[in-house]
């Protein structure tokens, strides 16, 4: 199936892919709100390494709060949730919030 849209952006998240007997470490975007040119994306992200979604938009990025930006490409963008906490919990997770404005 696929829905096609104008405008807008998209929130990516990379399936998680672990081997037998692995802790899971994807991304678990447990929430998206768009309000006006305001973006917030609420998810579980893993405590003991770095965990990344894409944003994919035509509009200009004019700030981002609780994540770092990566510019990617052709209106595709990484942010960066960086790892907290103890690293020698594996398969720890916690909430991050990144709120994401765009240029009008």
């Amino acid at each position: 199936m696929s829905i096609a849209f104008e405008g807008g952006v998209s929130v990516i998240a990379d399936p998680p892919a672990p081997k037998l007997g692995e802790t899971s470490t994807g991304v678990r975007v447990v929430g998206v709100n768009l309000a006006d040119n305001v973006l917030t994306i609420e998810a579980d992200v893993s405590s003991d390494r770095e965990s990344r979604i894409q944003l994919q938009s035509s509009w200009r990025i004019a700030t981002v709060k609780g994540a770092e930006l990566t510019p990617a490409g052709d209106g595709v963008s990484d942010l960066a949730f960086p790892a907290q906490g103890d690293q020698s919990s594996p398969g720890t997770y916690h909430r991050a919030r990144v709120t994401v404005e765009f240029s009008p």
